[in-house]
């Protein structure tokens, strides 16, 4: 979707004209996606797409609504989708078999005209519960680990955020704003376990 927006130049500033564009070609590219599953599914696993179906035109509604008000309050623009940085950060480890590589796709990277990025990861639950994820940012290991994954580009990085989209409420932006602080404490914490894992540290017994 964002693309074929792209191409069309209609990434930018949203009108009345450029909404209804916008939804159709939203609504497009959502019907070529779900015919696609369903010529690879079995007849009875493609009936259980039919309550996405269903709920879709809504959740695309409530998504396209924050889209044209994000576009309009900055100067934040796509820029990827599942993106996988081209070169692979690395955990640095004493170990014989260091550096780790680290490895993951971004949901989403947009740009503004300064050259800096942001880091979105859509999620389907409810803005509630992701606020609650968010107050505890040493817990949120997502976003601190799309900034690891960044590498170099970290230094690009100006925010990092959840956005809640479902069909029952209106989409939600929720940014980590400790994402600095919480992907410092990430990378120590991976350097430390896997690096007892190198040196022969036993796991211990799971429960109590």
């Amino acid at each position: 979707f964002h693309q074929q927006r792209q191409q069309a130049g209609d990434d930018g500033k949203s009108t009345e004209k450029s909404a209804a564009r916008d939804a159709a070609l939203l609504a497009a590219c959502a019907e070529e996606a779900l015919q696609q599953l369903m010529q690879q599914y079995s007849q009875n696993q493609a009936a259980m797409l039919l309550p996405y179906r269903r709920s879709w035109p809504q959740l695309a509604a409530h998504y396209l609504a924050w889209l044209a008000q994000d576009e309009a309050d900055g100067d934040w623009h796509f820029a990827h989708a599942e993106y996988l940085p081209p070169t692979a950060a690395c955990l640095q480890l004493p170990a014989p078999d260091a550096p780790l590589p680290l490895t993951g796709r971004i949901d989403r990277i947009d740009r503004n005209s300064a050259g800096q990025i942001r880091v979105i990861d859509y999620k389907t639950s409810n803005a509630k519960s992701l606020e609650k994820h968010i107050q505890n940012p040493l817990e949120d290991t997502q976003l601190p680990f799309y900034a690891l994954l960044l590498g170099q580009q970290q230094a690009q990085l100006d925010g990092a955020l959840y956005l809640a989209v479902n069909e029952k409420e209106a989409c939600k932006a929720l940014e980590q704003e400790q994402w600095q602080d919480a992907a410092a404490a990430l990378q120590a914490g991976m350097q430390q376990d896997i690096g007892r894992i190198y040196a022969g540290a036993a796991m211990p017994a799971l429960g109590h």
